[in-house]
């Protein structure tokens, strides 16, 4: 469950192409529909800054309950998300493996190391909780 908000800026963006056209003895030319398309592109990007506000307050959560040892194994994965939310990945290799829940802050990388990790079993119970290994 990755969250692609960079594609739906694209397709936000992709709308206004039809709107303006360019013109060389003008500026710009006024086109039908640009102004449902520009107030369509503002409520793309309330709803993704929505999300991303979210985000971060999910991972302050879950990262306070880690910090404070409040997370116990054996927590099933609907309870955990009822609490803290959904997380902003799951990696499910499959077979043996465990399935990872990534929490991390909206302004954080993927490759930063501000993030939560859970580690659930194949039954959704939770084998631990904490954070990525430090890189060198």
């Amino acid at each position: 469950m990755v969250r692609l908000y960079t594609i739906a800026v694209m397709v936000s963006l992709s709308l206004l192409g039809p709107c303006l056209a360019y013109a060389k003895e003008k500026k710009y030319e006024k086109v039908d529909g640009a102004l449902s398309a520009l107030i369509q592109v503002s409520k793309d990007q309330k709803e993704m800054a929505l999300a991303l506000k979210d985000e971060t307050r999910n991972y302050n959560r879950i990262e306070t309950a880690v910090r404070m040892s409040e997370l116990k194994p054996g927590e099933y994965t609907s309870d955990i998300s009822a609490r803290f939310g959904e997380p902003v990945v799951i990696l499910a290799a499959g077979g043996e493996e465990p399935v990872k829940w990534i929490y991390k802050p909206a302004s954080s990388s993927f490759f930063s190391d501000k993030q939560v990790w859970l580690l659930f079993d194949g039954e959704g119970k939770l084998l631990s909780a904490g954070y990525p290994p430090k890189k060198n």
